[in-house]
């Protein structure tokens, strides 16, 4: 048995940053344990997810509040890249053009309220018509309806990463700075004994002053077999992606469509299928959202210990109940009313997905759906990928609905549960940081301010914060 200040479970987009942070700024003892064989290997891997640093205004189901979270968060990731070697760098980030496309009346009055409070907070964010767009954009028009009325909000400053590869280098810097790192390290159980955590694995035991865990899908399940977190359950959910062929010339236009987002409702947790460009130039459009039994990858075995730690009581059927039947009145600027309730949208998404997933029909809906970005595209220009991700979708069982973005169980006694959807992977160090205060103010330790803030200008902690 090995005993460290702080253990931390997951070496993913948070589980990285937080290990990089305790390792770097205190003089605590911290060991990071994952499950796969390195760091980024889950969700966090390239093909796993749509590679999108979200700076807040391509993210139209954002409140001003968490649009705000979302330019320091993403600040912070730039900052720490600008620090490493340029070739490593140049790995992990690429510039990405970024856009939201409205369709139709509703979408663009959508738009324009929300350019007016996003400007002043992105000087770089602009509006275009479906005039400038055929210029700038060409596939976003070419076989439009010439009555339909389109505006696109853009910008030129928007970023793609590898938060895989970010993550492992978060992890190598935090062993340089005395922290252990232990792949292939598979968390069986947490038990609290005398004021200390135990914790065991498959190669062994741990016990620990703070524990921190940021483990994706499984996170929760540890949190209930703790016994906390019980008024929360969580979905899992597959993003599949569609390949784009035989349709860009990438030589004649590489930068079109970088990344082409539509106008998402709010409160909906799911992202709208969006046209991405990836890392080697392949062009993907998606996701599709898909009712998932296995929280890990390639681990069919994960799904029958999912289903053991359901925990599903009474209150979980009537809060998924209460997802799909949630409903809302409200007038609107023609003096009707509509439901703006998410029920009737989610059972929509959840239907029109099952349709998806069916062999030839389904790729035939989707295109539907896609030739509302890329009007032109055709059936044989979508091949189903095989590049996908799993996201755990938590839902509360007292206000019966999803929860946007990132959930984190916070006990006092020393052990925090985080669960961290998209886009989890932009809001990584943003919450790790706030997971370094929580840590450093329950153990009394210090925080190497002064270094912190330099590394992390958008982010800075104030020494304040660690009074309790």
């Amino acid at each position: 048995m090995t005993d460290f200040d702080v253990l931390v479970i997951g070496a993913g987009a948070l589980g990285s940053p937080y290990f990089n942070f305790i390792a770097k700024y205190t003089d605590l003892e911290v060991v990071l344990l994952e499950n796969n064989y390195g760091p980024g290997l889950g969700n966090s891997f390239r093909n796993s997810n749509s590679q999108t640093v979200h700076i807040g205004n391509e993210t139209t189901n954002y409140s001003v509040e968490k649009t705000k979270e979302a330019k320091i968060a993403s600040g912070m990731i730039l900052s720490k890249v600008s620090q490493l070697p340029e070739d490593l760098a140049g790995e992990i980030l690429h510039r990405s053009k970024v856009m939201v496309l409205g369709v139709g009346k509703n979408e663009i009055l959508e738009l324009d309220r929300r350019y007016e409070w996003t400007y002043p907070m992105y000087p770089g964010f602009k509006k275009m018509t479906g005039k400038e767009l055929k210029t700038v954009r060409p596939y976003l028009m070419e076989g439009r309806d010439p009555d339909e009325k389109v505006l696109a909000l853009y910008d030129e400053n928007g970023h793609a990463a590898d938060f895989g590869l970010f993550s492992e280098v978060l992890v190598r810097e935090g062993e340089e700075y005395g922290g252990e790192f232990k792949p292939h390290h598979t968390v069986k159980h947490i038990y609290r004994e005398n004021g200390n955590f135990r914790v065991i694995t498959d190669r062994g035991e741990f016990t620990a002053r703070y524990v921190d865990v940021c483990a994706g899908t499984r996170s929760l399940q540890l949190c209930h077999q703790m016994g906390y977190g019980k008024d929360k359950f969580m979905a899992l959910l597959g993003g599949h992606f569609y390949n784009i062929v035989d349709f860009f010339d990438v030589k004649k236009d590489d930068d079109a469509l970088d990344k082409t987002y539509g106008v998402q409702k709010k409160g909906i947790p799911f992202a709208k299928p969006h046209v991405d460009k990836r890392f080697d130039g392949s062009w993907v459009i998606g996701p599709t959202v898909n009712p998932m039994l296995s929280p890990e990858k390639n681990n069919r075995g994960s799904s029958l210990e999912y289903i053991r730690g359901l925990d599903i009581d009474l209150d979980t059927i009537k809060a998924i109940i209460g997802t799909f039947t949630d409903k809302k009145m409200v007038k609107n600027d023609d003096g009707r009313y509509v439901d703006e309730g998410m029920g009737g949208e989610m059972r929509k998404i959840i239907a029109s997905n099952l349709v998806y997933s069916l062999p030839i029909i389904g790729k035939y809906s989707f295109l539907k759906v896609a030739r509302n970005i890329v009007p032109s595209l055709k059936y044989d220009n979508l091949k189903y990928s095989k590049n996908w991700g799993i996201r755990p979708q938590i839902i509360s069982k007292p206000e019966r609905k999803p929860v946007l973005g990132e959930v984190k169980v916070v006990i006092e006694d020393g052990i925090t549960f985080n669960m961290a959807p998209s886009p989890g992977a932009t809001n990584g160090p943003y919450n790790a940081r706030q997971d370094l205060i929580n840590t450093a103010r329950y153990l009394k330790a210090g925080i190497d301010f002064k270094r912190f803030n330099k590394d992390f200008p958008s982010a800075p902690i104030n020494p304040v914060l660690l009074i309790s």
